[in-house]
């Protein structure tokens, strides 16, 4: 006999347990639950199963969709995707012979023009001072634009074992050099400013470059194309308005006196002195006496040049020159305030320096200037109050306050043989 079927008091026991568990569980009655679970089975299966067939529908249609994103890409992409690797390219291409042209000067002269606006055969000076370390060297070298990069400068030095033998002092270089060629020169020994050379007053700027070129100093084209695109350290300089109308930038603002230079000079570094010249003579005390006057540096240094041409060297008439031009733009009617210098209406740049046809002070000055004349410009003779003035031969200058008595005295001076007219 099986034991476990027997019905014992303790299997009784159980079996009451188990029994009430289960209608714990379910209370409805034991048919009632057979046909509820039976029906909740099938739809449990129903719905499962109906599931399964939605996704088995929809696993083709994913497909069928990511099939169609790959069939949809864009041409537009690949195209764009081709400019760019063509384009990166290139740029590399024309980094390496940028750099290639750097190193050994080939066809650096079209980098030179291209980046710096400057000619390959530009002349730069450069001051190595005792004792500067090939990264300060290589540093001036980048700064004046005569290498790209001073790292590739300092790694070729290293690669090559060349720059042991660099003097310093000043030496010279074209910005069409190779490092090679750089190398050469700074081992080469330092030059001497052994050209002593006088800029005189009142001549223009191209006067000033022809003389430059005739004493070896630089090439006039050289000195020309620095004025026009160079930068300099000059607040005079950096006054000057940005008109289209001016001639020439620089007209007036060289200054006039003896300089010393170095044969085949720097453009740049001459133009410099020269303009470290005239900012020492233009002193910051008579720059604030003109604001006061209601001018600016530019319309002084305009005046200036007037009064330079006019007076003709003779320095103790500046003032009373000076006092005429002040005396017309100050007192005349508005419309009247005609300056009439003669000198003026000889110089190239046209009708707006002309001051017989433009009123009151021209677009700018139309030559060089002494600090001479800058102060007269400033401090006119105040006890004068002419509006005309002449010359005659000998440097005398007669001042008249009426157009009568200035026609007057000019007859007088012809009648004697001794009136004095350059234009």
């Amino acid at each position: 006999m099986d034991e476990n079927n027997m019905n014992t008091p303790e299997n009784l026991e159980n079996a009451t347990q188990n029994e009430e568990e289960v209608k714990e569980y379910n209370p409805k009655s034991s048919c009632e639950s057979t046909e509820e679970n039976e029906t909740q089975d099938f739809s449990l299966f129903e719905i499962k199963e109906k599931l399964q067939e939605s996704k088995t529908e929809k696993e083709p249609m994913k497909n069928k969709s990511k099939r169609k994103k790959k069939k949809g890409k864009s041409p537009v992409k690949s195209i764009v995707w081709m400019i760019s690797i063509v384009v990166i390219a290139l740029v590399i291409a024309l980094s390496a012979i940028v750099l290639i042209a750097d190193v050994i000067g080939i066809g650096k002269e079209v980098t030179s023009d291209l980046f710096y606006n400057k000619n390959g055969n530009t002349t730069v000076l450069i001051t190595v001072e005792e004792g500067q370390s090939v990264n300060e060297i290589a540093s001036l070298l980048e700064e004046n634009n005569l290498i790209l990069n001073k790292n590739i400068f300092k790694a070729y030095i290293k690669l090559t074992g060349k720059g042991n033998d660099m003097n310093y002092g000043v030496h010279s270089f074209t910005l069409d050099m190779g490092y090679d060629a750089i190398l050469e020169s700074l081992a080469e020994p330092a030059m001497a400013e052994d050209l002593e050379v006088t800029i005189k007053s009142a001549v223009t700027v191209e006067e000033i470059a022809d003389y430059l070129e005739k004493k070896n100093v630089c090439k006039k084209d050289e000195f020309l194309n620095e004025i026009k695109y160079g930068k300099f350290d000059s607040e005079l300089w950096n006054n000057i308005p940005k008109d289209a109308n001016l001639y020439m930038v620089a007209e007036g603002y060289l200054y006039p006196d003896t300089y010393r230079f170095y044969e085949n000079d720097s453009a740049h570094r001459v133009i410099q002195k020269m303009l470290d010249n005239l900012e020492e003579k233009f002193t910051p005390k008579m720059r604030e006496d003109a604001k006061k006057m209601g001018y600016t540096t530019h319309e002084v240094m305009s005046l200036a040049s007037m009064v330079e041409t006019e007076s003709c060297g003779f320095y103790n008439e500046m003032s009373g020159v000076s006092a005429v031009f002040h005396n017309r733009l100050n007192e005349w009617p508005k419309g009247q305030r005609f300056l009439q210098s003669d000198p003026s209406m000889g110089y190239a740049g046209g009708e707006r320096y002309n001051t017989y046809k433009t009123e009151g002070i021209p677009v700018g000055p139309i030559s060089n200037v002494t600090d001479k004349a800058i102060i007269a410009a400033i401090y006119p003779d105040a006890d004068n109050d002419a509006y005309y003035f002449v010359t005659d031969k000998y440097g005398k200058f007669y001042y008249n306050k009426t157009l009568a008595a200035h026609e007057s005295t000019i007859s007088n001076l012809k009648s004697r043989g001794i009136w004095y007219s350059k234009y």
